[in-house]
């Protein structure tokens, strides 16, 4: 499970997505993350964790998710190799 353990902020670049590869936004602290890592790691999904700062968000993780809440879960659709993305709301619930 690679991971970006920094908290990526403000003018930072936002990490290319792997084709074939789960990706968790996160952050070290959030008891909602942890609760997706238990489920991935309890599955066996490999998965990327892409860190990221609630204070200081980058603006291409509001363009993917407006509120830029973690956990939220990315991954290119294979039919039509766009990237597709799960909000907070719907991973916890």
């Amino acid at each position: 499970m690679p991971s970006y353990p920094k908290h990526l902020k403000t003018g930072s670049e936002c990490p290319p997505l792997k084709e074939n590869q789960l990706r968790l936004y996160s952050m070290h602290f959030c008891p909602y993350a942890q609760r997706a890592k238990l489920v991935l790691a309890a599955k066996n999904i490999p998965y990327e964790e892409i860190n990221i700062d609630l204070v200081d968000k980058p603006e291409w993780y509001l363009k993917k998710n407006a509120p830029g809440q973690v956990p939220g879960l990315e991954w290119i659709d294979h039919d039509s190799k766009e990237s597709k993305f799960i909000p907070e709301s719907l991973i916890v619930s």
